[in-house]
């Protein structure tokens, strides 16, 4: 992520992503599909974060080619929304996806469906870690 312009995230939670992020990102958005989540937005301050909840369909039908770098961690972990939001990116993004819980039951099938090149790390053995390339 050093030295990348923009980078966005699916799956704000509590924002600990996002500000990771930004260390090596000059900018992060930071979108939040579970609009549950009650985010502090106090920790973003003195960082170029956006922060924006949204409805799945917005992840949809966004043009992701605008970014850098992605990370993924949707939060239903169904793989349902997932597979739409691969789609979109297989349509309009070149650059490396981050995709977390991969082990999770839903998730497992949808990464296992995934064509591009990809990689499982192992540093997150339980929940799960992978990338894919989108060229």
């Amino acid at each position: 992520v050093l030295g990348v312009n923009m980078a966005a995230e699916v799956g704000t939670m509590y924002g600990n992503s996002a500000i990771g992020l930004s260390l090596g990102a000059n900018a992060v958005w930071t979108y939040d599909v579970d609009t549950s989540n009650i985010v502090n937005r106090n920790i973003f301050k003195d960082r170029e974060i956006y922060y924006s909840k949204v409805e799945p369909q917005f992840c949809y039908n966004m043009n992701w080619g605008v970014f850098e770098f992605l990370y993924m961690d949707i939060g239903c972990h169904s793989g349902e929304i997932e597979r739409k939001v691969h789609k979109k990116l297989q349509e309009c993004y070149k650059g490396l996806v981050c995709w977390d819980d991969i082990n999770w039951p839903g998730m497992q099938n949808f990464w296992d469906e995934i064509q591009e090149t990809k990689l499982k790390l192992n540093w997150h053995k339980e929940s799960g870690f992978g990338i894919v390339e989108y060229v």
